[in-house]
């Protein structure tokens, strides 16, 4: 839905801007060079933005799939039990293991 928006709003303050700065002459070719333009930019554009969105998902899983509590560094010794509580709220909240483990 916000690309076709996207693609109108493009369509009409570029034919906007093609009246005022050309007038009538060449329009036939001018006006189909920017309805071409006019939804190629914003299926580009989105295109490039969800591909952006799907890489920095497939990191963000792939950083979770390799977390690892042995790893981390608590710089604070007395929030390591509240650190690890947090964990493994986590974990039973996202289904990784049981309820009651």
């Amino acid at each position: 839905v916000m690309l076709m928006w996207l693609s109108q709003y493009s369509y009409y303050a570029i034919t906007t801007a093609a009246y005022f700065f050309i007038g009538a002459e060449n329009q036939f070719l001018f006006l189909t060079l920017i309805q071409v333009a006019s939804v190629l930019v914003p299926v580009v554009g989105g295109s490039i933005i969800v591909r952006r969105y799907f890489l920095r998902l497939q990191a963000v899983q792939r950083d979770i799939r390799s977390f690892s509590v042995h790893d981390t560094v608590c710089s604070v010794e007395s929030d390591r039990e509240k650190v690890y509580e947090l964990i493994s709220n986590f974990i039973r909240d996202k289904g990784f293991v049981h309820k009651d483990a």
